[in-house]
Protein backbone atom coordinates (compact mmCIF):
# COMPACT_ATOMS: atom_id res chain seq x y z
CA UNK A 1 0.00 0.00 0.00
CA UNK A 2 1.31 3.42 -0.85
CA UNK A 3 0.43 6.70 0.79
CA UNK A 4 -0.19 10.16 -0.65
CA UNK A 5 1.18 12.25 -2.13
CA UNK A 6 1.28 10.16 -5.26
CA UNK A 7 4.04 12.20 -6.87
CA UNK A 8 6.69 10.40 -8.85
CA UNK A 9 9.64 11.57 -10.88
CA UNK A 10 11.10 15.04 -10.65
CA UNK A 11 7.87 16.69 -9.54
CA UNK A 12 7.45 17.42 -5.87
CA UNK A 13 4.44 18.63 -3.93
CA UNK A 14 5.81 22.17 -3.87
CA UNK A 15 6.37 22.20 -7.67
CA UNK A 16 2.84 20.93 -8.30
CA UNK A 17 1.33 23.48 -5.90
CA UNK A 18 3.34 26.26 -7.58
CA UNK A 19 1.97 25.13 -10.96
CA UNK A 20 -1.57 25.24 -9.56
CA UNK A 21 -1.02 28.76 -8.22
CA UNK A 22 0.42 29.89 -11.56
CA UNK A 23 -2.54 28.33 -13.38
CA UNK A 24 -4.89 30.42 -11.23
CA UNK A 25 -3.23 33.74 -12.14
CA UNK A 26 -4.98 34.27 -15.53
CA UNK A 27 -8.35 33.52 -13.94
CA UNK A 28 -7.58 35.92 -11.10
CA UNK A 29 -6.68 38.62 -13.65
CA UNK A 30 -10.06 38.19 -15.37
CA UNK A 31 -11.80 38.10 -11.99
CA UNK A 32 -10.20 41.46 -11.07
CA UNK A 33 -11.07 42.92 -14.47
CA UNK A 34 -14.74 41.91 -14.20
CA UNK A 35 -15.44 42.32 -10.47
CA UNK A 36 -12.78 44.79 -9.30
CA UNK A 37 -9.86 44.63 -6.94
CA UNK A 38 -11.82 43.29 -3.95
CA UNK A 39 -10.73 39.79 -4.88
CA UNK A 40 -7.08 40.77 -4.32
CA UNK A 41 -7.93 41.78 -0.76
CA UNK A 42 -9.76 38.47 -0.29
CA UNK A 43 -6.74 36.57 -1.64
CA UNK A 44 -4.31 38.42 0.63
CA UNK A 45 -6.51 37.95 3.71
CA UNK A 46 -7.09 34.25 3.01
CA UNK A 47 -3.37 33.69 2.30
CA UNK A 48 -2.28 35.36 5.53
CA UNK A 49 -4.88 33.47 7.56
CA UNK A 50 -3.92 30.15 5.96
CA UNK A 51 -0.19 30.57 6.56
CA UNK A 52 -0.60 31.71 10.17
CA UNK A 53 -3.10 28.98 11.05
CA UNK A 54 -1.04 26.29 9.29
CA UNK A 55 2.04 27.36 11.26
CA UNK A 56 0.08 27.34 14.51
CA UNK A 57 -1.31 23.85 13.86
CA UNK A 58 2.12 22.52 12.92
CA UNK A 59 3.60 23.92 16.14
CA UNK A 60 0.80 22.33 18.16
CA UNK A 61 1.51 18.99 16.49
CA UNK A 62 5.27 19.46 17.07
CA UNK A 63 6.04 19.27 13.34
CA UNK A 64 8.62 21.30 11.42
CA UNK A 65 6.93 24.47 10.20
CA UNK A 66 8.91 25.69 7.19
CA UNK A 67 8.86 22.52 5.03
CA UNK A 68 5.08 22.36 5.25
CA UNK A 69 4.56 26.08 4.72
CA UNK A 70 6.85 26.08 1.69
CA UNK A 71 5.01 23.21 -0.01
CA UNK A 72 2.27 25.66 -1.04
CA UNK A 73 -0.74 23.55 -0.11
CA UNK A 74 -2.02 26.11 2.39
CA UNK A 75 -1.81 28.85 -0.25
CA UNK A 76 -3.66 26.74 -2.80
CA UNK A 77 -6.41 26.10 -0.26
CA UNK A 78 -6.58 29.82 0.59
CA UNK A 79 -6.69 30.95 -3.04
CA UNK A 80 -9.36 28.44 -4.04
CA UNK A 81 -11.50 29.39 -1.06
CA UNK A 82 -11.06 33.14 -1.68
CA UNK A 83 -12.01 32.70 -5.34
CA UNK A 84 -15.08 30.62 -4.43
CA UNK A 85 -16.48 33.28 -2.10
CA UNK A 86 -18.16 36.45 -3.38
CA UNK A 87 -15.67 39.22 -4.20
CA UNK A 88 -17.17 41.57 -1.62
CA UNK A 89 -17.62 38.98 1.12
CA UNK A 90 -17.11 40.32 4.65
CA UNK A 91 -13.57 39.96 5.97
CA UNK A 92 -14.69 37.75 8.85
CA UNK A 93 -16.25 35.26 6.43
CA UNK A 94 -12.94 34.86 4.59
CA UNK A 95 -10.99 34.50 7.84
CA UNK A 96 -13.40 32.00 9.42
CA UNK A 97 -13.72 29.98 6.20
CA UNK A 98 -9.94 29.79 5.83
CA UNK A 99 -9.49 28.89 9.50
CA UNK A 100 -12.08 26.13 9.12
CA UNK A 101 -10.33 24.86 5.99
CA UNK A 102 -6.87 24.74 7.54
CA UNK A 103 -7.58 23.93 11.19
CA UNK A 104 -10.52 21.54 10.88
CA UNK A 105 -10.51 20.11 7.36
CA UNK A 106 -6.75 19.92 6.88
CA UNK A 107 -5.04 19.62 10.25
CA UNK A 108 -7.59 17.78 12.38
CA UNK A 109 -9.43 15.58 9.87
CA UNK A 110 -6.46 14.76 7.63
CA UNK A 111 -4.68 11.44 7.96
CA UNK A 112 -2.05 10.22 5.47
CA UNK A 113 -4.28 7.35 4.32
CA UNK A 114 -7.67 9.05 4.49
CA UNK A 115 -8.85 12.52 3.59
CA UNK A 116 -12.65 12.53 3.64
CA UNK A 117 -12.88 16.29 3.09
CA UNK A 118 -10.76 18.43 0.81
CA UNK A 119 -9.65 21.47 2.84
CA UNK A 120 -11.02 24.04 0.41
CA UNK A 121 -14.39 22.30 0.29
CA UNK A 122 -14.48 22.09 4.06
CA UNK A 123 -13.74 25.79 4.38
CA UNK A 124 -16.37 26.66 1.79
CA UNK A 125 -18.96 24.56 3.65
CA UNK A 126 -18.03 26.23 6.94
CA UNK A 127 -18.26 29.69 5.38
CA UNK A 128 -21.53 28.86 3.62
CA UNK A 129 -23.03 27.67 6.89
CA UNK A 130 -22.05 30.90 8.60
CA UNK A 131 -23.16 33.12 5.74
CA UNK A 132 -26.52 31.47 5.10
CA UNK A 133 -28.11 32.65 8.33
CA UNK A 134 -26.70 36.15 7.96
CA UNK A 135 -27.82 36.29 4.33
CA UNK A 136 -31.40 35.34 5.22
CA UNK A 137 -31.51 38.01 7.91
CA UNK A 138 -30.16 40.65 5.52
CA UNK A 139 -32.64 39.69 2.80
CA UNK A 140 -35.54 39.83 5.23
CA UNK A 141 -34.42 43.21 6.53
CA UNK A 142 -34.28 44.55 2.98
CA UNK A 143 -38.02 43.95 2.64
CA UNK A 144 -37.77 41.41 -0.19
CA UNK A 145 -39.81 38.85 1.65
CA UNK A 146 -36.92 36.40 1.64
CA UNK A 147 -36.25 35.13 5.13
CA UNK A 148 -39.78 35.98 6.24
CA UNK A 149 -41.23 32.50 6.02
CA UNK A 150 -42.87 32.52 9.41
CA UNK A 151 -40.72 29.58 10.48
CA UNK A 152 -38.93 30.41 13.76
Amino acid sequence: MSYPPYVTGKNSVSIIMLKVLLALVPGIAVYVWVFGSGVLISLALASLTALVSEAAMLRLRKRPVMPFLLDGSALVTAWLLALALPPLAPWWLIVVGTLFAIVIAKAVVWWPWLQPVQPGDGGLCGAADLFSGDHDAMAGAAGTGAGQTGIP
